[in-house]
């Protein structure tokens, strides 16, 4: 069920209401329906709480959504015993599968649709006739960025479900990933909701998929182990999506996830880069491979410290919230336009997709090659990047993402 949280210890909140209209069931209309990981009511409640909600008040005569995980200040079970709100308040269908941006009050719903930011002034009378006021609003939205879908059939569980796995597209995903990855891995998701399976046990299983890609590269003596192997390597990357899939799907999110894909995937990287030195040195008797080996994972290291640094100082996770002051500048022109193709290939979902290739079509000591380059000009960008961000700080801009 749903839990309150008064937090005495803690500043009280500034209080946003939502009105939550629970209509009487019909037909196979259900708030306990499962829906990717979580039921129709649970993930109302979690998107609520996750969007700043924190009193939610009850009202109609229909069942009343319920949650272990959402936590709000106060729970009010009928509009008579609330006191009506002083700031505008958020109307939403207990069956609604809602994108998060109306869940912003700075980002107003058409009238259309079932999901409101309403004036103080307008709290009489849609909480003395709920169903009246949500019976006015018939429409949906299933476009994947703004949908909201009331959960009342099974086709409507589907469009909801077809919605929900869209919006999982980020508009920052690169090429390979937008065209391959992201088709693949938000099948991949679907399913995987259905486990139970919690996104960071995902990530190490699939941080191991990544690691036997370096050792089976390195031990390779068959076309067939190099073929294996460049698939792992793009397997990884695929199934790399799915844990920060599942952790949206399922309202599961940490840092210590954002960690552990971060070391994830440089850890599948750098030991697949050092498996295919170590694999060529050997194969072709190759010594100075080694010495390459072992200076390119340096330089990697040295790199993955300087961007650490940052990331713990930022007390976050994610390399996105590293500001990049080398590209975002408006450039047009051929310079422009080589900036604008370096920022695709720069991309970890296409130079794995490269390297994967090259090694299954038997070039791995190519494969290594690339990354190597890769990684001094990588070296070379971040280390300029890092030195701006500091003077920027030093100067009393903020750069920090919080």
């Amino acid at each position: 069920m749903t839990t309150t949280n008064t937090q005495p210890n803690h500043e009280p909140r500034a209080e946003t209401t939502a009105l939550i209209i629970c209509p009487l069931p019909t037909g196979e209309a259900r708030l306990d329906r499962p829906m990717l990981g979580l039921t129709v009511g649970d993930r109302l409640l979690l998107s609520l709480a996750r969007a700043g909600i924190t009193r939610v008040v009850f009202a109609g005569e229909g069942p009343r959504p319920t949650s272990d995980r959402a936590t709000f200040d106060t729970v009010v079970n009928e509009p008579s015993a609330a006191t009506p709100p002083v700031d505008p308040f958020l109307v939403v269908p207990a069956d609604g599968v809602l994108h998060p941006c109306w869940l912003d009050s700075a980002n107003p719903a058409p009238e259309r649709l079932s999901v409101q930011w309403v004036d103080p002034s307008g709290w009489p009378a849609i909480a003395g006739d709920p169903s009246g006021w949500l019976s006015s609003r018939g429409a949906e939205s299933t476009e994947p960025e703004h949908f909201a879908v009331r959960v009342i059939d099974k086709d409507s569980r589907r469009r909801g479900q077809r919605a929900l796995l869209l919006s999982l597209r980020k508009s920052i995903d690169g090429f390979i990933s937008r065209h391959l990855n992201r088709r693949i891995s938000l099948q991949i998701s679907r399913l995987l909701v259905r486990t139970g399976w919690r996104p960071n046990a995902l990530t190490i299983v699939f941080t191991i998929v990544g690691i036997a890609a370096g050792v089976l590269v390195a031990v390779a003596e068959s076309w067939w182990g190099y073929l294996l192997a460049g698939f792992l390597f793009q397997l990884q990357s695929i199934l790399d999506g799915c844990d920060g899939e599942v952790a949206r799907l399922t309202h599961r999110f940490s840092r210590t996830g954002q960690w552990l894909d971060t070391i994830g995937d440089d850890v599948t990287n750098y030991l697949f880069c050092l498996g295919l030195a170590v694999g060529q040195a050997r194969a072709l008797d190759l010594p100075w491979l080694y010495i390459a080996g072992g200076v390119t994972l340096l330089i990697q290291c040295i790199t993955t410290g300087i961007m650490y640094r940052r990331l713990i100082q930022w007390g976050t996770g994610d390399l996105l919230a590293i500001p990049d002051t080398l590209t975002k500048g408006q450039v047009g022109g051929v310079m422009g336009k080589i900036l604008a193709f370096l920022g695709v290939i720069r991309k970890r979902d296409f130079f794995v997709f490269v390297v994967s290739v090259v090694t299954a079509a038997q070039w791995p000591l190519v494969g290594f090659a690339m990354i190597a380059v890769g990684t001094y000009i990588s070296f070379v960008g971040i280390l300029i990047n890092d030195i701006r961000i500091g003077k920027m700080e030093r100067e009393g801009q903020s750069t920090s993402p919080k």
